[in-house]
């Protein structure tokens, strides 16, 4: 435990609060089977936490350079929000370790793309 409670906490991946992964990992496979592809659990398993200029090139690499990369992505984070808005859950304990964090500000920045949200991500 902290001497005394901090002034703002960041967690920093959205799969520290929120169930996301088992999200991604159905919507990679819709955006495949959207697109003709066949994606291996273990092409998706190697992109979890990465950026996605290294998810990109990982794809790439897998697929092929003709691969339609950014067509893909944009199918992958179509399917992730349709799935995340009705889907979406807190993992186990989660509202216990907030709730250990009373009475300061905390944030939980994430690399998801939200239609309508700028992304920063390089």
């Amino acid at each position: 435990m902290l001497p005394r409670t901090p002034a703002a906490v960041v967690f920093d991946m959205d799969g520290l609060l929120f169930d996301t992964e088992a999200l991604y990992q159905e919507a990679i496979l819709l955006a495949a089977a959207e697109g003709g592809h066949a994606v291996a659990g273990d092409v998706f398993n190697r992109t979890v936490g990465l950026p996605w200029a290294q998810s990109r090139a990982l794809l790439r690499s897998h697929f092929g350079e003709t691969f339609p990369v950014d067509e893909f992505q944009a199918a992958w984070v179509r399917h992730f929000w349709v799935i995340a808005d009705t889907r979406l859950t807190l993992k186990p304990g989660a509202l216990e370790l907030l709730a250990r964090w009373t009475g300061c500000a905390y944030a939980v920045p994430s690399r998801a793309h939200h239609p309508g949200r700028p992304s920063n991500d390089t």
